[in-house]
């Protein structure tokens, strides 16, 4: 895994795993509704499961010629960022909830998960909504905008030799 945070807690990752030679070859020569299929269950084992989280949308989609799974899922107390409050005079920090963008993905032998936060209230932290994105919760569509351009950035990024 590696993990980008940015200044205020804007977080891009990148998960990556080895695939069984096997997996790999047949993976290359599947249909697209295997590839989906096999992605599907790739990010419900890695990333929903332990995370006891939620799919808000999916679907297959294209970034540079690579065919991928794009999803937003909802992942409760997956921000790396806390909420702190007072409560009978303790100080409780509880890690905020996480919406984020994942594209699923295969090349040669390794399986990624590319993550892209696009929902931490911010506005619970500072009420002046230091993402940029203060005042009302942004909607689905431009939620799933911003995931896409986001992971799409993310993906633009990364160099494969």
């Amino acid at each position: 895994m590696v993990a980008f945070l940015s200044d205020v807690g804007q977080l891009d990752r990148i998960d990556f795993a080895r695939l069984d030679p096997d997996v790999s070859t047949s993976l290359s020569e599947s249909t697209s509704e295997v590839k989906q299929a096999v992605y599907a269950e790739h990010l419900r084992s890695t990333v929903l499961e332990p995370n006891e989280g939620t799919i808000i949308t999916a679907e297959p989609l294209v970034l540079d010629e690579t065919e991928v799974l794009f999803a937003v899922a909802e992942l409760p107390g997956g921000s790396v960022l806390e909420s702190v409050s007072f409560r009978e005079g303790e100080m409780v920090s509880e890690r905020m909830d996480s919406v984020r963008g994942l594209v699923v993905f295969a090349r040669e032998d390794v399986i990624y998960v590319l993550h892209h936060e696009v929902g931490v209230d911010f506005d619970a932290i500072w009420d002046c909504g230091l993402s940029g994105m203060g005042g009302p919760q942004l909607t689905a569509d431009e939620r799933d905008r911003a995931a896409r351009e986001g992971l799409q950035r993310l993906y633009e990024a990364m160099r494969f030799k």
